[in-house]
């Protein structure tokens, strides 16, 4: 953190940070709407023929979505790397921000592990003993639009809040970030298939916990769960990417990748300083000093 007198001016409050707050919480929930609603009508045929248990259902569903992503997207990732691809979005990167191939190896081991290993026995616990009996059923239809847009906007503020203070905890207490959340920082440059390569212990209270909190409280419609979750790890693997599509018409019309969050976080693996969570938890909180000094001494402002 840098001292007072050379702390940076931050984006105003009214003419930035509330607006860029109140867009960010209305898209991926207003997307979010739309896709359950285009989803809902072949999502109820396949319900309604589903030959096992409600719980195999949420556990086979989860576990699909989960892995379908994270191969697909990390791989698509992966593959622009090795070919040359779309690199004129590609984030700047030095030799020691290469990951070895050992540390990739390593990373698609406990990837694996964590999915067809780990993943099975946690989710039926969790349903068992947290969703049995209060997540509606598979074949329930949808609550009215109102309520879908609310679950995710609510699940997509409970993510950011509580990422943002867990994440930071592991940073400010140096034995936690030794013993725990230096293992994430092994990559300097992320790539997406780094998203989920961290500490078991950071595993439950970082990454899943800010996940899964507020749609399991809830009890939420197993199709909103879906929905969040594959919007959630769409997220998190572009976030690591490495990429930055800020131009790409998907951004400039559609608004539908991430590419200030992408820098931001990009900035956290590569500097280490600061950046714990969204733009916006860190102008909140005062934690965007370094990457307010990188943006204004490179480019001129962050926008």
């Amino acid at each position: 953190m840098t001292n007072n007198r050379q702390r940076p001016l931050y984006p105003p409050f009214w003419t930035w940070w509330l607006p860029s707050t109140l867009i960010g919480l209305v898209r991926a929930p207003l997307y979010g709407t739309i896709a359950l609603c285009a989803l809902f009508p072949l999502y109820a045929k396949v319900a309604a023929v589903w030959p096992y248990s409600d719980r195999m259902w949420f556990i086979v569903g989860t576990m699909l979505i989960h892995s379908v992503l994270y191969v697909l997207l990390n791989g698509f990732f992966y593959l622009c790397d090795a070919y040359g691809y779309l690199q004129k979005y590609k984030l700047t990167r030095t030799t020691r921000m290469m990951p070895t191939k050992e540390l990739i190896r390593e990373t698609l081991r406990q990837g694996f592990v964590g999915q067809v290993v780990t993943a099975p026995v946690t989710l039926w616990v969790i349903y068992t003993y947290a969703l049995s009996g209060a997540m509606p059923l598979p074949t329930d239809d949808l609550p009215d639009l109102l309520t879908i847009f609310r679950h995710l906007a609510l699940a997509a503020a409970f993510n950011e809040i509580t990422f943002y203070f867990g994440h930071r905890i592991f940073h400010e207490i140096p034995w936690l970030y030794r013993s725990v959340h230096k293992q994430h920082h092994q990559f300097v440059g992320t790539i997406g298939f780094a998203a989920e390569y961290a500490h078991p212990v950071e595993q439950i209270l970082c990454n899943q916990g800010p996940t899964v909190g507020y749609c399991f409280y809830m009890a939420v419609h197993p199709l909103i769960w879906f929905v969040w979750l594959a919007w959630r790890l769409i997220n998190t693997y572009e976030t690591h990417s490495g990429f930055c599509f800020r131009g790409s018409w998907p951004q400039k019309y559609l608004g539908l990748t991430n590419s200030l969050t992408c820098e931001h976080h990009d900035f956290h693996h590569t500097v280490n300083k600061g950046a714990y969570g969204s733009v916006r938890m860190d102008w909140l909180f005062g934690s965007l000093d370094s990457f307010l000094l990188r943006e204004t001494r490179e480019k001129g402002s962050m926008y």
